[in-house]
């Protein structure tokens, strides 16, 4: 035989003993000792106290409880069971407890079966999802008199119910990796069993053959053939038992074999013991501390070094520099392994000046003690690597091997780690194992043995690391895309947030949301064991840096890594019981640039590779394999004897191979990295936002920041400057956006009121068409515009809950749809009083504001409240009005932010391209303009000003819609839906107002623009009845404008006149001055509020009783004082009047809390009318009242306490 082929077969037969011996020993050792639970018994009913007994039950049933009761003097006791239970099958299964009395039986700490409470003999089910492999169960038993019984029964759906068996219950003190790694072995029995098998043909006809051949040529040939049998067993016995280990006994004399053999056996110590690793640890920690590890490093490595110092000390060459930089060495070891050093070290480093965030950074430190046992670990690997390759390699370059192959065993560990269950495999353990195999064998270059490599360079030496080199890329490429996977970047647009998640912001919402689900006992899919393991890992990374950062009074990075727990690791916070901390937005320390988008990236995932993109990697990594196989064909080897066989493959088989890798990889980048659209359908997405006017975006003019997103977006669409809103609040503007019509024709004119089902809206053209409708948005859920949205099965994820933004469903949603034509609409509120927005957008653009300004009770009102009623607050314009546009800018901001991650998504999504987006808002809001802030629902006193009715409107569709094109010709946003119709080639069949505007944007003679109707109740939302028909009109044109005030009590009407093409802020009333003018309005505008009678609609009343319908009829309105009045002597000739709106002889409490420190005073005063008057006071008690400022009272209706008025803020002063 030939001898290269038969070395070969030698290793391979002695790898499958290696692999058998391997599976043999994990048989014996991982295998159950016992099937069962734990069962805990307590001597009362409560679970409470010392156990009366401790033992492994067989089983949970009525025969266990039978033999502890029967040791009781009294029949009350209580038992919890706990174990794993093993599931051979993903599926979902029922469980049945038949107890008497309570029981609880728990699955993963989920519970499934609620048969609670003291009751005599009674079944109760559940079920849940549950993947192959352990989980955890636990079982609640209490008895407090009667009989004692607990059955125990389960099926997997839809099989009957059987009783538990022992055989799936295991202790709970079995160890999950080793249970695991028992049942892989179990799997592999019939995988030997063929390789055995394969190994024993082979070698027996390769022997037959050979004996056969041997014979022909003897004279003896003609011998018996049992003879010849026991000659081919015998030989091929040889061959199987003998040879290998005479092969292996021979070779293991080369000291380079026997080194490789070392480092191969060190490594695998490394591996199989990282089933034990965590359970050893735990065991440590318990029994000698929590900073066992810490000191077992510190001691080891201070008698190495001490060993090295000794040993070099003996040496005479090069002392001094030796020891500079042994000394040097020990200081980085120092640096990594002590956070009180590396603190104080960084800490000097800043008070010079010099930056240390790179250092701080780093993804080397150690985070548990128990992860400093790797610094001795691969140090001694790198050790062990640097004596056997100077067998081999005699130059520097075999440092850089060694270092590559300590990556390649690091990676293998936390490979490892990854399929174990209950262990995670990090990347960033990776760099701590190079680092740490890194400063040993620095230490063997630079101090213990400097002159080892010697040699002169040779380009021979660079053949094996270019494809050590060649290895460890491939393997990390895999190790990413198995194991650890390719991150996914989130951006958190409520606060600039962006973090790095083993998972896609859709998955693990997804995940997050099951948990959930699982916890409420609802039936959700189980995860895998390696995703809750990772999902668990992400959250306690986030909950460790949270608390990390609070400690250390960085407060803006503490609740940044709070507000990512509440959003993403929900099921999380409920298992952990987390307290959240309350937090001080003003005193965080972060001045955000408004150029910039993201203001706090977490570390909680170390994963700087991972921020490529996975096809990007890919090439790469692709690229470089490739190149450098090459490369290393082209490189001489080593002059031995035997070699032009291989080195004659590698030059005409490898060289070509490897070459055309290099080319086929460039030519799939250049052809990959094209970007085709994949979808043919067009969808619809309407953004709508609450309370906008334009004068405040970037794209329309604004000198500041405040819309980035929507700014990169207008170049490519179509910008409107003068797209008038039918109405100043939100629900009449919303409903006519989507039917076409104005409020006084669809009906939806006041809070309650519901839109007659037979006004056909863009929902069910759609629809009609074949599209997905979305239940995207949490505003489909209000009753007018739910009879508007016509369905009632709206998802419980619209609902804007703790750590959930506007659009968060919507992302969800349009993943799960993306292959099917949808329209979706998310109206946001971020813009909406009151004007606080979250950090760090709070800190922008106040550079123009008096920080005193922000302290006046009146921007304090407008920062708190949703109601900012006019007449209730005093501002003063001169001092207020930039402090309330910074306020509300920094909310447009944020809004604009959740606007971009919608926009990010289509992109990632690859459905931008094919995607009608129209982004426009309800309404505008007056920042002061006219006197006072807010809109219809807020002020309570509204008009139709252009500061209200004046609103941004962008439409996006390059097929249809040309590019940058801006468009000053006033239109409305009931042209919106024909408008979207006309573009998606729908044809419109229903009666509407409004017209298509795509005449317009091609520049067609046939556009006729129509005036622009506007209408709105003083009070939108919140409308009282006494006030429901009093109405505010407008109709305008690009050039003239007229307002109609209809008061209903007094048959009156007031009319406006505004021209504004000379007065666009319509602060001139030119009623007077064009008679002409307002005739021709006046009839434009009757012809608008005639409207209705073309249609045969008619609204109806809800009959659910709005939470406001009481509110806005009994809460108080104070008028006088204002927040914000100062009252001095001669204001009311030394008398304070307190007045509101209310019931005329109702019986009101005036609440009040005055003064600070010591003149600080509360109370209450009971009257009855809807004012009181104080005083008059004389001169000396007047002067002492502003010792009592600031002056705080509240009105509260006595029979409705709970419907109290806003606290009023004022001051008094002398004269």
């Amino acid at each position: 035989m030939n001898t290269r082929r038969s070395h070969i077969i030698h290793i391979f037969i002695l790898i499958a003993y290696f692999l058998t011996l391997t599976e043999i020993i994990i048989l014996a050792l991982c295998r159950p000792d016992f099937h069962g639970v734990q069962g805990t018994y307590y001597a009362n009913e409560q679970w409470q106290g010392d156990p009366g007994a401790v033992r492994l039950d067989q089983t949970i049933s009525r025969d266990a409880l039978r033999v502890f009761r029967d040791t009781q003097a009294q029949n009350q006791f209580s038992v919890e069971w706990k174990g794993y239970l093993h599931i051979p099958e993903t599926g979902v299964y029922k469980f049945l407890t038949n107890s008497d009395d309570g029981s609880w039986l728990f699955i993963d700490d989920n519970l499934v079966v609620d048969n609670g409470g003291a009751h005599g003999l009674q079944k109760a089910e559940g079920k849940i999802h549950l993947i192959q492999g352990l989980h955890q169960i636990k079982v609640r038993y209490f008895q407090i008199g009667g009989y004692a019984i607990l059955d125990l029964a389960w099926a997997q759906e839809p099989l009957p119910y059987t009783a538990l068996d022992s055989k799936f219950l295991l202790p709970p003190d079995t160890s999950t990796p080793q249970f695991w790694m028992y049942q892989q072995a179990r799997r592999l029995i019939p995988f030997f069993g063929v390789l055995w098998g394969i190994l024993i043909v082979w070698i027996g006809v390769s022997t037959y053959l050979t004996l056969r051949q041997a014979e022909n040529r003897r004279f003896e040939r003609y011998m018996s053939s049992r003879s010849l049998f026991g000659t081919w067993l015998s030989q091929t016995m040889r061959s199987l038992c003998v040879e290998p280990v005479l092969f292996a006994v021979h070779h293991l004399k080369r000291p380079v074999v026997y080194r490789w053999l070392l480092v191969a056996v060190y490594s695998a110590i490394i591996f199989l013991t990282l089933s034990y690793a965590r359970t050893l640890s735990s065991l440590m920690e318990t029994r000698y501390g929590k900073d066992v590890f810490s000191q077992i490093t510190s001691v080891t490595l201070t008698a190495a070094g001490i060993g090295v110092l000794a040993y070099f000390l003996t040496r005479k060459t090069h002392l001094l520099a030796r020891l500079s930089i042994f000394a040097l060495i020990a200081a980085v070891y120092g640096f990594i392994l002590n956070p009180d050093l590396r603190n104080a070290v960084c800490a000097y480093l800043q008070t010079l000046g010099m930056n240390t965030h790179f250092l701080e950074s780093l993804d080397i430190y150690p985070i548990v003690a128990a992860e400093k046992i790797h610094f001795l670990e691969y140090g001694l690997l790198g050790l062990l690597l640097c004596k056997t390759l100077s067998y081999q390699i005699k130059n520097k370059s075999a440092y850089l091997v060694a270092l590559v192959i300590v990556y390649l065993v690091g990676m293998t560990d936390e490979t490892l780690q990854w399929a174990l269950p209950n262990r995670v495999g990090e990347y960033r353990d990776i760099w701590i194992n190079v680092v740490s195999g890194a400063l040993a064998i620095l230490a063997v270059w630079l101090v213990i043995r400097p002159r080892v490599f010697q040699q002169p360079f040779q380009w021979a030496a660079l053949r094996p690391l270019c494809y050590t080199l060649a290895a460890a890329l491939l393997y990390t490429g895999l190790f990413l895309e198995a194991a650890h996977g390719f991150g996914s970047r989130i951006f958190m647009p409520d606060n600039g947030v962006e973090l790095t998640s083993r998972f896609s912001e859709y998955d693990l919402l997804q995940l997050d949301k099951r948990l959930v689900q699982r916890q409420k006992r609802i039936l959700a899919e189980d995860s895998s064991n390696n995703d809750l393991w990772t999902y668990s890992y992400e959250a306690r990374r986030h909950h460790y840096l949270r608390d990390k950062y609070y400690n250390s009074l960085q407060y803006f990075e503490s609740y940044c890594e709070q507000e990512i727990l509440k959003t993403y690791f929900r099921a999380y916070l409920g298992k952990a019981n987390l307290v959240f901390f309350d937090y001080e937005p003003e005193s965080f320390n972060v001045f955000p640039h408004p150029d910039q988008h993201i203001f706090y990236t977490s570390a909680a995932q170390e994963l700087a590779v991972m921020k490529f993109l996975q096809r990007r990697f890919w090439i790469i990594t692709g690229i470089s394999v490739a190149f450098l196989c090459f490369l290393a064909t082209f490189l001489p080897g080593t002059r031995r004897s035997g070699t032009s066989a291989p080195r004659n493959i590698e030059r005409l088989v490898l060289r070509p191979i490897f070459g055309m890798a290099v080319l086929f990889v460039i030519i799939l980048s250049a052809f990959t990295g094209r970007k085709t659209s994949e979808f043919t359908h067009t969808n619809l997405l309407i953004l709508t936002v609450d309370s906008c006017q334009p004068d405040y975006w970037g794209a329309y003019g604004y000198e500041k920041n405040t819309t980035p997103f929507f700014d990169s977006l207008a170049p490519d669409g179509m910008l409107f400057t003068n797209a008038i809103a039918p109405g100043s609040w939100t629900i009449p503007s919303l409903a006519s956006l989507l039917t076409g019509l104005n409020p006084n024709v669809h009906g939806i004119e006041a809070r309650g009121q519901l839109m007659d089902r037979r006004i056909p809206t863009l929902f069910e053209m759609l629809e009609q068409q074949g599209y997905i409708i979305g239940d995207a948005s949490y505003i489909l859920t209000e009753p007018s515009i739910n009879s508007v949205f016509k369905k009632e099965n709206i998802s419980d994820e619209v609902a804007l809950s703790e750590g959930r933004s506007e659009e968060s469903y919507l992302l969800s949603w349009m993943q799960e749809h993306k292959e099917q034509p949808f329209f979706a609409w998310v109206h946001f509120h971020t813009s909406h009083l009151p004007y606080r927005a979250a950090p760090p957008y709070n800190q922008m653009f106040l550079e123009d504001v008096d920080p005193d300004v922000l302290q006046d009770q009146q921007i304090e009102f407008v920062r708190s409240n949703i109601i900012v009623r006019k007449g209730e607050v005093e501002f003063d314009p001169q001092r207020h009005t930039e402090a309330v546009r910074a306020l509300y800018t920094q909310t447009l901001r944020q809004q604009d932010a959740k606007i971009g991650k919608v926009l990010q998504r289509l992109e990632e999504l690859g459905l931008k391209e094919n995607t009608l987006i129209v982004i426009t808002a309800d309404h505008g809001d007056e920042l002061l303009e006219h006197g006072f802030v807010g809109h219809a629902s807020t002020s309570w006193d509204a008009s139709v000003y252009d500061d209200l009715i004046n609103v941004p409107l962008l439409l996006y569709y390059p097929k249809v819609f040309p590019a940058g094109k801006r468009i000053d010709t006033q239109v409305r946003v009931i042209d919106i839906l024909p408008t979207v119709l006309d573009a998606l080639n729908i044809p419109l069949t229903a009666k509407i107002q409004g017209q298509s505007l795509l005449p317009l944007i091609r520049g067609d003679s046939d556009f006729h623009e129509e005036f622009a109707f506007s209408e709105t109740t003083p009070c939108g939302y919140s409308c009282p009845k006494r006030l429901e028909n009093h109405r505010r009109r407008s109709v305008r044109s690009n050039e003239w404008k007229l307002i109609a005030n209809y008061n209903p009590d007094e048959n009156d009407t007031r009319y406006e006149l505004y021209h504004l093409a000379e007065d666009p802020g319509e602060t001139k009333n030119v009623l007077d001055e064009y008679p002409e003018i307002v005739d021709q309005f006046k009839q434009e505008m009757q012809r608008w509020m005639d409207a209705p009678q073309q249609f045969a609609y008619h609204v109806e009343k809800t009959e659910e009783e709005h939470y406001l319908d009481v509110d806005v009829e009994v809460r108080p309105i104070v008028i006088f004082p204002k927040v914000g009045t100062v009252l001095s002597p001669d204001t009311y000739n030394q008398r304070v009047l307190v007045q509101w709106i209310g019931q005329e002889n109702a019986d009101y409490i005036i609440e009040y809390e005055v003064g600070t420190g010591g003149y600080h005073i509360t109370g209450e005063l009971e009257v009855v009318g809807t004012e009181q008057w104080f005083g008059p006071f004389p001169e000396d008690i007047w002067q002492a009242l502003p010792l009592y400022n600031p002056w705080k009272f509240r009105v509260i209706p006595r029979k409705y306490p709970e419907y109290p008025s806003e606290w009023i803020t004022f001051e008094m002063k002398n004269k």
